[in-house]
């Protein structure tokens, strides 16, 4: 076992070697590369331009990592990361459209989450902090329908001079 401090940050380079001995020539391993990191766990952060927002609509998502840490952040919809919606640098927005949802109720808690993939720079070496739960809630609410209609039709004649009876129909959640 070989440990390493901060006096061996970057690449090292490991072999063994045999000076040999009156029976044996001398002979050298092969090379093993060991990079040796400061390694900084990253917690990822979400703003977002509205706490509420309409089925289908937008909503500006804002990324950012603790210890000022470069490379990408990924959002999910799902605390089991499986259902991606953007991969962003850290820093950087992403206009999210909230999808339209099958739930039946007026409104509902939308999530977003986000995951830092990590990066490399110099002998630092950022990685994601297991125990981060990047995610912001927002009020998702249903859209409302209205149609209007005359004569129980969208395009409707009219002569000069006459009139027409409209129907509003609000389909309200």
């Amino acid at each position: 076992v070989i440990s390493f401090d901060s006096s061996d940050l970057g690449e090292n380079v490991l072999y063994a070697k045999f000076a040999g001995d009156e029976d044996y020539l001398e002979s050298e391993s092969n090379k093993v590369y060991v990079n040796v990191y400061t390694s900084v766990s990253v917690t990822p952060s979400i703003n977002l331009n509205s706490s509420a927002v309409v089925e289908g609509d937008k909503i500006l998502v804002t990324v950012t990592a603790s210890s000022n840490a470069p490379g990408n952040i990924t959002l999910y919809e799902d605390s089991e990361y499986t259902k991606e919606i953007a991969t962003i640098p850290v820093g950087e927005s992403y206009e999210y459209t909230v999808p339209v949802s099958d739930k039946t109720t007026s409104y509902y808690t939308g999530y977003i989450y986000a995951y830092y993939n990590g990066a490399v720079v110099e002998n630092t070496m950022y990685t994601h902090n297991p125990y981060a739960t990047g995610y912001k809630t927002f009020t998702v609410m249903k859209q409302n329908t209205a149609t209007l209609t005359g004569k129980n039709e969208a395009k409707v004649r009219v002569d000069v001079g006459g009139s027409v009876e409209l129907y509003l129909d609000i389909d309200y959640w």
